[in-house]
């Protein structure tokens, strides 16, 4: 068996094996509580942060699993995580809401790159052509590049994984990528969504942050047209 053929073999089967665990983690949940799913969708679709933090509380130690899930579920659908994101630094606190969201943004982004290369390819290039970015597509298939568009705060990680997975990135490249660069965007998006509903204590570090990732915003706008004037 030559080197790619083993590869994609082991992708297939983190694939299964992950999928199974997801699939009995969703039915289980839904076993325990069978309103589960419908509830945390009107919740989210009302914006209702702190009664959807309140409610997934409410699952004790079993919340923090159920987090993870959802994040994954997000980030392979395409769905807003930002909820999910907020929610965790509520209940969670800080640090352990940080790691509990870069476990399930993590999971969900590798599970999502794997079925996307081999089962929805086409969807995933029609995706690319809908949003203009063909000619970026060369660009995600190298380390650099993934790892600092994983890095970015808020950006749409369906789209980036889509890019990554019809280009010629290796599996291996992008699981450090993004186990890497999701660390920062994740950071940030917890501490916001936390500060953001706790303005009256964390309004200062709401702001600086609110300014740190336009500074960083912008200074990828003006490296990126100076690399295009050379």
């Amino acid at each position: 068996m030559n080197m790619l053929k083993k590869e994609r073999l082991t992708q297939i089967i983190i694939f299964v094996v992950s999928m199974l665990i997801v699939g009995f983690l969703l039915w289980y949940i839904n076993y325990l509580n069978p309103h589960f799913y419908k509830t945390i969708w009107q919740l989210s679709a009302r914006g209702d942060i702190m009664g959807l933090s309140e409610y997934i509380a409410s699952f004790g130690y079993f919340s923090a699993i159920i987090t993870i899930v959802l994040l994954a579920i997000c980030n392979m659908t395409g769905l807003p995580t930002i909820p999910f994101l907020t929610v965790a630094g509520i209940i969670f606190g800080i640090i352990p809401g940080i790691i509990i969201s870069w476990l399930g943004e993590f999971i969900g982004c590798i599970l999502s790159f794997v079925f996307t290369r081999f089962f929805f390819r086409a969807h995933a290039e029609k995706l690319i052509e809908k949003n203009n970015m063909l000619t970026r597509l060369d660009s995600y298939s190298n380390m650099k590049s993934m790892l600092i568009a994983r890095s970015i705060p808020y950006s749409p990680n369906i789209l980036i994984t889509a890019l990554g997975a019809v280009s010629s990135l290796s599996f291996k490249t992008h699981f450090w990528a993004t186990f890497i660069g999701k660390w920062p965007s994740v950071i940030i998006e917890v501490f916001l969504g936390h500060d953001l509903l706790n303005l009256a204590e964390h309004g200062l570090r709401f702001i600086f942050l609110v300014v740190l990732c336009i500074a960083g915003y912008f200074y990828m706008r003006w490296r990126k047209n100076s690399k295009n004037r050379k």
